[in-house]
């Protein structure tokens, strides 16, 4: 169980109403790049690899604020 994340996905910001890729705005990357990597970060200090970080596995709230989810291929390293 997770929160609701009402903002959609990064995969949702960056395609059409027609499913078209749509440019953004490099200004854009400030935004969930840093969130990112933290969380890999520390998903991968905790001894994990999610395996599966792609636009629509980042999600993010009604304040712009990314999440990463989907943890179901996520590995256990030694």
């Amino acid at each position: 169980v997770m929160q609701y994340l009402q903002g959609g996905s990064l995969r949702d910001r960056l395609v059409d109403a027609q499913d078209k890729p749509q440019p953004r705005p490099l200004e854009d990357l400030k935004t969930w790049v840093p969130a990112m990597a933290k969380a890999l970060d520390f998903i991968h200090k905790q001894g994990f690899l999610h395996r599966d970080v792609k636009p629509a596995n980042i999600l993010f709230d009604e304040h712009g604020n990314a999440y990463l989810s989907d943890f179901g291929l996520a590995k256990v390293v030694s």
